[in-house]
């Protein structure tokens, strides 16, 4: 679910610290940057979706949870295309996500020295 060598990496770059504070940060952000992406889509607001999006998309790579930001690319380039019903139909599934992205990301952010 989370893939832990993108902390290790950052970790190695940046410090442990860093990639700790990132993570935290990314998983004190994630329903704040949910709840911005449902707005957007309920307000028909492709604009904003994919602003949303691509923000969720790239703050999830960075931290190396790689299903959930290949769910939110998905996402994106629905909005992209102004395909919004398209779009709200993908959300449900990646809010499944979050839980299992949020335990791993835990558990790696522990395994940081």
């Amino acid at each position: 679910m989370v893939r832990t060598d993108a902390l290790h990496e950052m970790a190695a770059d940046l410090g442990a610290e860093v990639a700790r504070n990132f993570a935290l940060l990314y998983l004190d952000m994630l329903d704040d940057r949910l709840e911005k992406l449902r707005t957007a889509l309920a307000a028909d607001d492709p604009a904003a979706t994919l602003t949303s999006a691509v923000s969720l998309h790239t703050a999830s790579w960075m931290v190396g949870a790689d299903g959930m930001a290949e769910a939110v690319r998905g996402l994106a380039d629905l909005a992209r295309r102004q395909d919004l019903a398209g779009a709200r139909h993908t959300l449900p599934a990646l809010e499944e996500l979050v839980p299992a992205v949020a335990l791993a990301l835990r558990q790696a952010i522990s395994d940081l020295t």
